[in-house]
């Protein structure tokens, strides 16, 4: 199996984002793995870059129109349509992301029609490169250690993610799978880096942080942490990120209610439908938006496990004002 194949094999889902800080895995059986969604918040911010960066520099972006043709349902199609002639003729407005230079949230299309708001905008971040020689502090160390089993991508109450171990303790139950097989253990082992093998890296986490790492950094910089790993027996490599908020509000502090989100070309679009009931049948909507920055350690023990720490700011909070147009 290759590398590719062995990464695009375990993008497993998980349905609660696992805040490294809080997590509080709810299990039914204790021998039974379950996996990470490998999307981090970084990746999704990165996922929201490239698609700007895809998107065509003239002319509007077809944020509401993509919603139409992505939807199945007539009404919700005329809805869409709906929006997306209300939206016609906007101006983009450019919301500036402080400590971050040439750093923006730029509003494309927006749709409020006194219950129902929609926004269609673009995140671009100007975020430091990715970093190789960082040294965790002890605080941080034990911040990723703090839970017996939890490493990079898995969590276990068996805090053992070697290979060798899961394949010793292979079995099925009632269509449950406890372990590896071994056509799977082979699978693991063959593809490994180059690096991996050499080092004869064994772990599950350790081995996918590496074909990670090796996505992610510059050859320069993947040699890098290896020549570090193999220096002092462990590497960190310092990821940076914007994120959008969850939450969008009044400059009052009303929460608008749980948004929807769809990745479209060019950027996303929210969706809050309805809006809270204070929030209905006004002129205009004076929104408060929230933008992270987040710093993910990802740290590697050549002789021991892999973890990735999450670190976020304060976040940049950015207003704006929808008018009613519909």
């Amino acid at each position: 199996m290759k590398e590719k194949t062995l990464l695009e094999a375990f993008q497993y889902v998980d349905d609660c984002y696992l805040d490294e800080a809080a997590f509080t895995p709810a299990r039914q059986k204790p021998a039974r793995r379950r996996y990470r969604r490998l999307l981090t918040l970084a990746a999704a911010a990165v996922l929201l870059l490239a698609l700007g960066a895809a998107a065509s520099a003239s002319g509007r972006l077809p944020f509401f129109g993509t919603l139409k043709k992505l939807s199945a349902d007539p009404a919700e199609q005329a809805y869409y349509e709906k929006a997306e002639e209300a939206a016609a003729g906007q101006q983009a407005e450019v919301l500036s992301v402080q400590g971050f230079d040439l750093s923006a949230l730029t509003v494309y299309e927006q749709y409020y029609d006194g219950e129902n708001l929609l926004l269609g905008f673009r995140l671009d971040g100007a975020v430091p490169t990715p970093a190789v020689g960082y040294e965790p502090s002890t605080e941080q160390l034990e911040r990723m250690r703090s839970i017996p089993g939890s490493y990079a991508f898995t969590y276990s109450e068996d805090p053992d993610d070697s290979l060798d171990h899961q394949l010793a303790r292979f079995s099925r139950e009632d269509d449950v799978q406890y372990g590896i097989s071994q056509e799977e253990y082979d699978q693991w082992m063959e593809g490994r880096s180059e690096n991996a093998k050499e080092a004869d890296l064994r772990n599950e986490n350790n081995i996918m942080m590496d074909l990670r790492l090796k996505e992610r950094l510059s050859p320069e910089a993947y040699d890098s942490f290896w020549k570090l790993l193999r220096e002092k027996g462990h590497a960190c490599a310092v990821f940076h990120s914007l994120v959008p908020g969850d939450h969008v509000r009044l400059l009052d502090g009303t929460e608008l209610g749980a948004p929807g989100w769809t990745d479209v070309e060019g950027g996303s679009c929210l969706e809050i439908r309805p809006v809270a009931e204070t929030a209905r049948d006004r002129d205009s909507l004076d929104l408060c938006f929230t933008v992270y920055g987040y710093t993910e350690y990802w740290y590697m023990e050549l002789e021991g496990h892999a973890y990735i720490l999450y670190d976020r700011d304060e976040g940049t909070e950015l207003t704006f004002t929808v008018d009613r147009n519909a």
